[in-house]
């Protein structure tokens, strides 16, 4: 956590991560998230996996923007 933490106190640069659920929630866990930008694509056959569990940490969340793409 700290070279995160000591990562995210340099000036200039993100941290992004990719298709992780459990590293997300880690991270929001101990406050290392400033902004999330979460793209959403549907399900066709089963249940997926959730992001956000059921049980666990209440999150204030403000939504800053939102869109949306076309199908061709």
């Amino acid at each position: 956590m700290a070279a995160i933490s000591e990562l995210k106190a340099k000036p200039g640069g993100e941290l992004q991560v990719y298709g992780s659920g459990t590293l997300t929630r880690w991270l929001l866990e101990n406050d290392l998230v400033d902004e999330m930008t979460l793209i959403v694509v549907p399900v066709i056959l089963g249940q997926g996996a959730r992001l956000f569990p059921e049980t666990g940490p209440d999150l204030a969340l403000d939504q800053s923007s939102r869109g949306s793409t076309r199908r061709a």
